[in-house]
C-alpha cells in the first residue's frame, strides 16, 4: 500500500511524517535488515528519505510538516510550494482563441435553429471540433462571451405516483373459497 501511495500515485510527500521516519529508523537499525522482506523495506525507506531531502532543499518549512499527516492536496503543496494547486480540471476547461471563434460562429449559425428535441446548445455541441467540451462548459463560455441567450427548454421529470396507497379490502375477500356454506356442520347437536 505504501508503494502504491509513493510510486503509483506520486504522493510520497504523504509519508513525510515523523512516526513513519521513526519506523524507517527501526528498519534500518534492525540486525536482520539483510533478509529478503526487510531488504525491500530498507530500499523503500531510503527512497522516501531521499525524496524528503530533495523536497527540503526546495522548501525549508517542510520540517514543520513532519508533525502532521497530510492529504494528497497538502502533499502536493509541500513538494511544489504553498499556494500552488494542481487543477487538471481547470486546464481542460480552458478555451483557445480558435475554440472561442468556432463557438461564436456556431452560435451565430444555430441560435435560431433549435427545435423541441435539441436546443441550440445541443446543436453546437454536435458540431464542435473538440468533443471533450460539455454542455455546461459551452453555456459558461457563451455567458463569458456575453452572447448566451436563455434557453426556454424545461425538462420536467415525470411524476412518480405513489403505489403504496392503502387498499380497502372487503370482508368477503378474506373468506376461503374452498369452505362449505352449509351451516348444518357448525350447529351444536340438541
Amino acid at each position: 500500500m505504501l508503494h502504491r501511495i509513493s510510486f503509483d500515485c506520486k504522493m510520497h510527500a504523504m509519508l513525510f511524517q515523523a512516526s513513519v521516519f521513526r519506523t524507517f529508523q527501526r528498519i534500518l537499525a534492525d540486525p536482520l535488515r539483510d533478509s529478503g522482506a526487510v531488504k525491500e523495506l530498507k530500499r523503500f525507506a531510503k527512497f522516501i528519505l531521499s525524496k524528503f531531502v530533495l523536497a527540503a532543499n526546495k522548501n525549508n518549512k517542510i520540517f514543520f510538516e513532519l508533525l502532521f499527516w497530510k492529504t494528497s492536496g497538502e502533499a502536493y503543496q509541500v513538494e511544489e510550494g504553498y499556494h500552488t494547486t494542481r487543477n487538471l480540471k481547470a486546464a481542460k476547461q480552458l478555451w483557445t482563441e480558435e475554440q472561442e471563434l468556432e463557438l461564436k460562429v456556431l452560435f451565430d449559425e444555430y441560435k435560431d435553429k433549435g427545435n423541441a428535441d435539441k436546443d441550440y446548445v445541443d446543436l453546437i455541441l454536435d458540431h464542435l471540433i473538440d468533443d471533450t467540451k460539455t454542455r455546461r462548459q459551452v453555456i459558461k463560455e457563451l455567458k463569458r462571451q456575453e452572447i448566451f441567450v436563455e434557453i426556454k427548454k424545461s425538462k420536467k421529470r415525470p411524476k412518480i405516483e405513489n403505489n403504496n396507497v392503502n387498499k380497502e379490502y372487503k370482508s368477503n375477500e378474506f373468506i376461503d373459497d374452498n369452505s362449505d356454506d352449509s351451516e348444518d356442520d357448525t350447529r351444536v347437536p340438541e
